[in-house]
């Protein structure tokens, strides 16, 4: 019964919510190429590698939702003498639930240029273009007709038609960012992104489901509070995402407290040379509070969250959501050919 129960709500999930709402991360931000293509220049350093995995709905079933991500975004060349980049990312999604491990892979080549307008602006630009592929594998579920005086048997004919099921789908988005920084390099950064214009049907079987265009737009920043003499600076950061996509719109606020290790005055480059630790919240309206931390190191940074479920399934999850890891690397080199 608890199989069958779970089975339920996980197809209704799929068609009334992921139908017009595309699965994603809460910690957003090191999964920004995902999300806007312009962010595969907006990197500091010559490589950037990043890896996250979010599991949610345990509490319910084991084989719930996995959620599981990669991107690579790097420099082709050094920036020129008018100091414009060229950059190019790949990443790949994938997203899979139950028993029937009903799910979505995609992924995706970004193409994106920046340009320095001067020494406290940037602006950047990117286009992706990627393929995603649903899938399910019916097999695994059990059915009415394979019920026999009470009893299940795998022996019996689930007098179903299909079995096994995918579908192949174009996407393509465009993306823009500007960066402004403000007294010791801390930054300001605000993007827009367009993905799915192209409306790909993503239907399993002969059906129409047809990808619903989703705009994005957030924007960041660092406020210094205090500067210690020799040791570092103490700074907040509030954050916000909003996506619109059908009729569905999602709004995420945060505020995050960040400790700069360290940090000489003109050197504040965070997650490069200098050492940070950072802890916030974030809400997903109507939907999660989001408890998240950070620290990076000689270019590496480490992330972990954790979703309280706040929505009208709290009678299910127990306000239990999912626990989420992010893990990325900042690569520096001069190694890059100058046109």
């Amino acid at each position: 019964m608890k199989n069958i129960l779970f089975t339920a709500i996980t197809i209704i999930l799929h068609v009334s919510v992921i139908k017009a709402q595309d699965f994603h991360f809460s910690q957003y931000e090191n999964n920004l190429s995902m999300l806007n293509p312009a962010a595969t220049a907006n990197i500091d350093g010559s490589l950037k590698i990043n890896s996250c995995f979010k599991n949610q709905w345990g509490q319910i079933s084991a084989k719930a939702y996995t959620t599981s991500g990669f991107s690579a975004d790097f420099a082709l060349l050094k920036p020129t003498a008018k100091n414009k980049k060229l950059n190019v990312g790949l990443w790949v999604l994938n997203d899979v639930s139950g028993k029937s491990k009903y799910g979505t892979v995609v992924g995706g080549i970004n193409i994106a240029a920046s340009q320095t307008i001067n020494s406290k602006n940037t602006l950047c630009a990117g286009i992706m273009i990627g393929m995603g592929q649903r899938s399910a594998n019916l097999s695994n579920l059990a059915w009415d007709n394979q019920y026999a005086d009470g009893a299940y048997s795998a022996a019996l004919s689930s007098k179903e038609s299909v079995y096994a099921a995918s579908n192949k789908y174009l996407d393509v988005g465009v993306g823009i960012i500007w960066k402004y920084l403000q007294r010791n390099d801390l930054p300001v950064t605000f993007g827009l992104s367009l993905t799915h214009p192209n409306a790909s049907n993503k239907a399993l079987g002969t059906g129409t489901d047809k990808m619903v265009a989703k705009g994005v737009a957030f924007i960041s920043l660092d406020l210094l509070v205090k500067k210690i003499a020799g040791k570092g600076m103490f700074a907040l950061a509030p954050k916000l995402l909003i996506t619109q996509q059908a009729g569905h719109r999602e709004t995420i606020p945060g505020l995050f407290a960040k400790y700069i290790i360290k940090a000489g005055a003109q050197n504040v480059k965070i997650g490069l040379s200098d050492a940070f630790f950072d802890f916030g919240i974030y809400s997903r309206m109507q939907d999660a509070l989001i408890l998240a931390s950070s620290f990076g190191a000689k270019g590496f940074k480490l992330g972990v969250s954790y979703d309280i479920n706040t929505s009208t399934l709290t009678q299910v999850s127990k306000y239990k959501g999912g626990l989420e890891l992010s893990l990325s690397y900042n690569f520096i080199n001069d190694k890059r050919v100058k046109l």
